[in-house]
């Protein structure tokens, strides 16, 4: 007897649990056995289906475990299948009450620690502290639904109540939401006299140790590694040795340098064999603990850019600033250069990326985003709701991304005064309004990068401008990126803040990086042998940057083939109906020779 038939001889009451598990089809004709309400039944059914549909298995395969449908839900972008937030909301609660109903998981347990006196009491403790409330809440409620009692508490509860949340409840994250207890149970215990004295024990979440700061490192070490890095930012013109550093390397280089000599030194720390300073660090076997532990993670014979760059800011510590000889050099070269070669490519990541937007539709919902946001910012605004800044600079960071494509560290820091230029308007003039990026600002140090803004940016701006600026106190012609605390955002914050709307709205993860890539992608594929635009539009120095979108070409090339074959066809269509009422060549050819 197989699965189907014993459900159907044993009969399941809603509210009980299954005897065994369940795929999503046979879910579905659970329910549909069911003496249910039809708008019940309907909603049901179709929240597995479109579950199942939007996270790509198969009902009939896809089995309905707690631990299955929460990473089913976790993958799920309804942006990417043309779903509103709130729908999706409504699907999400249908598809959990059928799972309920069936005995996968239980019940919504809110309200229920305010049937039982003691955590009744404590509950009105935390009225007025959110953090608190929000935090213990479900907690709370699972000790009353297990019977126990406040006193009773102790880490045994709190690991019951981690299993509970991993095998019977869809919460996304539960081993996050069962470790922030301790610190909020702990704190309540503080605060209030009456709040059980047992503590509890930090819960284990699995990360891992935290690598040592650039602060904790030995001041020897530091001292030398501090040496090193200026004379990268600050190289002297006058040294005469072979290998002295020519040109200042850009601050975000020199930052990824020094994140590199501190990721070192932990590993080595970690080893038992911290370095006392720069010439300990880049000796042979230390480079070779260094760099085995961070392929360890991955596949050896695949290429990792990141460890390919570690080995070559440790070479180049040799070589520009401890100056080793010919010898020591070659060997430490030799060391990195059997690391496996990253090809010069865009990453798989970044051509899935790029494919999506191969249909123009989804460039256009770019453009619908920005405008989106702006209406959202203005709700906001109007009817004093709080954070009508973000949508609005979410939405001028897209606009501006879209017609500059700029780097996330000159986009944080663009001033209207600084960076934003008027060519005047005589009578009967033409207003231009043009961004320029001083050649100090830019990543490379060559050359001005000025782009045009057109009237559909600029209407963007101005609106910003006298609305969201003026309603956080930031001055309209300073920084465009300014928060209500007077300050601007940070880089990582702003890059945040796009990829999580972008993300959120359109359902893809796209970083402001990306849209680089998007901006050379969408001129490339109406100019494809114009390189040398896109370079001096990304401001890359060398060619050789710029090349590794010369690789869409392949693609790009089959789609042309493919789109004049289709007009080929288009055309020849009427010469193929006449052609089809001749006879066949063979035929022809052999009435030929019988006459």
């Amino acid at each position: 007897m197989n699965q189907i038939d014993l459900f159907e001889s044993h009969p399941i009451n809603i509210l009980d649990t299954s005897p065994l598990p369940l795929t999503a089809a046979q879910l579905i004709k659970w329910i549909q056995a069911r003496y249910l309400p039809d708008t019940q039944e309907r909603d049901w059914v179709s929240a597995i289906n479109r579950i199942c549909l939007m996270g790509g298995v198969s009902t009939s395969q896809f089995m309905v475990t707690s631990a299955n449908a929460r990473d089913l839900l976790a993958k799920i972008e309804p942006a990417a299948h043309g779903v509103s937030r709130k729908t999706f909301s409504n699907i999400r609660s249908n598809f959990t009450s059928a799972c309920v109903a069936i005995g996968v998981i239980d019940g919504n347990l809110r309200g229920v620690a305010m049937q039982y006196p003691e955590w009744a009491k404590l509950r009105k403790l935390l009225a007025d502290d959110k953090s608190l409330s929000n935090g213990l809440a479900r907690f709370m409620a699972f000790c009353a639904f297990k019977s126990i009692a406040p006193n009773q508490v102790n880490d045994a509860v709190l690991i019951d109540y981690h299993s509970w949340l991993e095998e019977r409840t869809l919460v996304p994250k539960p081993l996050a939401c069962a470790a922030c207890v301790p610190k909020r149970w702990n704190k309540a215990s503080e605060q209030f006299v009456s709040w059980p004295s047992q503590k509890l024990s930090a819960m284990e979440t699995g990360r891992q140790k935290r690598k040592i700061a650039w602060a904790d490192l030995p001041d020897e070490f530091k001292q030398d590694a501090d040496r090193y890095l200026e004379s990268r930012r600050r190289p002297d013109p006058f040294d005469e040795h072979p290998n002295a550093p020519t040109r200042p390397l850009a601050e975000g280089t020199i930052h990824q340098q020094r994140e590199h000599i501190r990721l070192a030194f932990h590993v080595l720390l970690e080893a038992n064999c911290p370095p006392r300073d720069l010439a300990d660090l880049v000796r042979p076997e230390s480079v070779k603990i260094v760099l085995r532990h961070y392929l360890g993670s991955h596949d050896r014979s695949e290429p990792n850019a990141f460890v390919v760059v570690l080995g070559k800011t440790l070479v180049a510590i040799a070589k520009t600033y401890l100056r080793l000889d010919e010898t020591e050099l070659t060997r430490l070269k030799k060391l990195t250069g059997k690391l496996p070669a990253v090809p010069f490519d865009l990453t798989e990541k970044n051509k899935k990326l790029l494919r999506h937007f191969d249909d123009d539709r989804n460039i256009a919902a770019l453009f619908h985003l920005v405008d989106k946001l702006f209406e959202d910012a203005k709700y906001r605004l109007e009817n004093h709701l709080s954070y009508f800044h973000n949508p609005a600079q979410a939405g001028l960071a897209i606009a501006i991304l879209m017609a500059a494509p700029i780097r996330s560290q000159n986009l944080v820091t663009l001033n209207w005064r600084r960076h934003f230029h008027s060519t005047g308007s005589a009578k009967g003039k033409k207003n231009d309004l043009r961004l320029i990026i001083p050649a100090s600002e830019t990543k490379t140090k060559q050359r001005d990068c000025i782009f045009g803004v057109d009237a559909w940016l600029q209407i963007r701006i101005d609106w910003y401008r006298r609305n969201i600026l003026s309603a956080i106190n930031a001055d309209p012609n300073g920084d465009l990126f300014a928060l209500p605390s007077a300050s601007r955002r940070c880089q990582s914050g702003l890059c945040g803040l796009i990829t999580q709307t972008v993300k959120r709205e359109l359902g893809v993860h796209m970083t402001p990086h990306q849209f680089r890539h998007l901006a050379a992608k969408i001129y490339l594929d109406h100019h494809p042998e114009d390189l040398e635009t896109v370079r001096q539009l990304l401001g890359h120095s060398f060619m050789k940057t710029t090349l590794i979108y010369s690789g869409m070409s392949g693609e790009r090339a089959s789609r042309a083939y493919a789109d004049n074959l289709a007009d080929q066809r288009k055309r020849t269509l009427g010469m193929t109906s006449r052609l089809a009422s001749r006879k066949p060549i063979g035929q022809a050819m052999r009435k030929g020779r019988q006459r």
